[in-house]
Parts: C-alpha cells; structure tokens; sequence
C-alpha cells in the first residue's frame, strides 16, 4: 500500500482522514433504533448481530461512504453488472469484499506504489494473487453475487477476478470510517461508547435470557461470510475457519508480526466479561456516569422509563 495507518486492502491515497460525501436514503442512529435494540431482543448473539446495523453502522457508512465507485459503470454498460443498483450495492460493500480476501490471503497489497502527491487520482497500486488466490476469487464472485452480477457471461468468476487482481478495483476505496482506520475520525468515540452503555444498561436492568456464545455458522449467525472458499480447496461451504475471529475463544490477530496466523491478547470471551459491569471480572478503568437517555424522555421510545420498568420487573424476580 501506501503506508498510512490504514487497512492493509484500502488504497487511499490521501495522508489525510477521509470522508466522501455522496447522496443516501439512510439516516443516523435515533432513540427509536436504540429503544428497539433494547426491547426486541432477549439474546446475547442476537443483540450483537443487530447492534451492527441500524443502531450504530449508518454513522459509519455516511460519515466514511465510498470512493471511485464510477469504476464500476463500464460493467453495467457491458452486462457484467446487472444494474446501477447492483453496482451500487457492490460498491458499498467493496471494502468488505477485499477484507475477505486480504484475510484468507487470497491477495497482498502491492508494495512498489507510486504517490502522486500533487494529484492524488494519478497515484498507482493494487494488489498481488497467486495463482491459488486467483482462483479463489474467481470462484468468489459467481458463488455470492449472483444478484448483482449476471453470472451467465463469459468467464465471469476469471473477469472479477482479473478486476481484482490485474485491474482497477484497487480504486474503490472506502473513507476512514468504514474500515480500521476509523478511530483517527473524532466522531468515532461518539458512537461505539453509546452502543456499550447501551449494553451496559441492558446487562445491569436485567440482561438476556440467553447469554450463550453461537458456535455452529451452518445454522445460527456468527458472521456474514459463513459460507466461504476453503484455505485447501476451491469449495465453497461452512468451513471453521470462514468465520476466524467471531467466535468466544477467537483472538485478534497479531498484526505487528505479519504472521496470519499468529493470535495475541484475550479471547472475546474473556473480554466480554472483563466489560460486563455485573462480574467480578470488570477491569475497565472506566464506568459510565449515568444511564439516562434524556433527549428520549417523553416519546414513544423512551429508554430510561424502559430502562427503570426492566431494572422493576428483575428486582421483583430475584426477590421471589
């Protein structure tokens, strides 16, 4: 890449943070949203999967949006993409798409990029595949995009794959926001401590009926590539390692060694009970001042009565 602190499949070009404007039907998080999170859902795994979308993602997605979607539109001319919807939708997701990719090695960053520090469109880079990765990826496309690409043309996993690989996909690329690079955007400390103290709140008015972790990626939801290439093969299918990283004795991977498969520090397990404000085991140097939600009062999503009515209704069942 270039590098910046920034995810190793982002090829931003800018040494600056990044947000890219760009028209959308979404809107930010609102007391209805967090009020729903609450009340809806009784299970950990649940809370954890909704919690990354209408809660909190929207902040990301419109304060980061994307970059160099127009490199998608001859496709859409030439049939490869069915729609400007479709490519669209593809572009959104293109930086998760290529997060896959980087973390099942289907691809590396290239490291001879060339900067061009006065305009920043004519800088050069992209990525390597083996001829393995290659594969993959062609084998990639077809299996997960149907609905977007029109998978009866020509060689359509080897075009994506080309794309990818040998072509311009390196020029789509999200703003800081929406990859790991989002904490150098101020507005990132806003969002991610509201969804904890939401957590917080709800573990401490109550909690979840089920608590428990999921294992089984085939028929409850870890992730959203469950289904994926195996490391071995060129099958797709619910393999362990699709989902590396999801689960209660997942680490993080050590990314200062470059080792994919070097893991370091506790496992999600550990560091949900090291948070959890009702264990023994909370060793955060901070707890949260207060768990009223005041902008809410007195509408119909009001979370500190809910809160207040929940924190009720436990103290009389522990009492029975």
């Amino acid at each position: 890449g270039y590098g910046y602190m920034r995810a190793p499949w982002s090829m931003n070009p800018s040494p600056y943070i990044s947000r890219f404007a760009k028209e959308s039907t979404s809107s930010l998080p609102s007391c209805g949203n967090h009020y729903d999170l609450l009340r809806q859902y009784d299970s950990l795994m649940d809370f954890f999967f909704k919690s990354s979308y209408s809660a909190h993602a929207t902040v990301h997605g419109l304060t980061g949006s994307m970059y160099g979607c127009d490199v998608l539109d001859p496709m859409v001319k030439s049939g490869y993409i069915l729609d400007a919807a479709a490519a669209s939708k593809l572009c959104a997701g293109w930086p998760f798409i290529m997060k896959e990719f980087y973390r099942k090695a289907f691809l590396t960053p290239k490291k001879d990029c060339v900067l061009d520090e006065k305009n920043l469109k004519k800088s050069e880079c992209g990525f390597d595949c083996s001829a393995s990765g290659f594969k993959k990826i062609a084998t990639y496309f077809p299996a997960h995009y149907s609905e977007d690409i029109d998978i009866k043309m020509p060689d359509v996993g080897e075009f994506w794959a080309n794309f990818t690989c040998n072509g311009d996909g390196y020029k789509i690329y999200p703003g800081d926001h929406i990859e790991s690079a989002s904490p150098a955007d101020p507005s990132f400390w806003v969002i991610h401590p509201t969804l904890e103290r939401l957590l917080h709140a709800k573990l401490m008015s109550g909690g979840f009926s089920n608590e428990s972790w999921a294992t089984n990626a085939k028929t409850e939801f870890i992730c959203n590539y469950a289904l994926c290439v195996s490391d071995e093969t060129d099958a797709m299918d619910y393999y362990s390692t699709c989902c590396d990283g999801h689960f209660e004795d997942s680490k993080l991977l050590n990314a200062i060694s470059g080792n994919r498969y070097d893991y370091f520090g506790p496992t999600n397990g550990e560091v949900l009970a090291a948070t959890d404000p009702r264990s023994s085991e909370y060793s955060m140097p901070y707890i949260y001042d207060s768990f009223e939600w005041t902008h809410c009062d007195g509408t119909i999503s009001d979370i500190t009565s809910f809160l207040k009515k929940a924190s009720k209704t436990n103290m009389d069942k522990e009492r029975v």
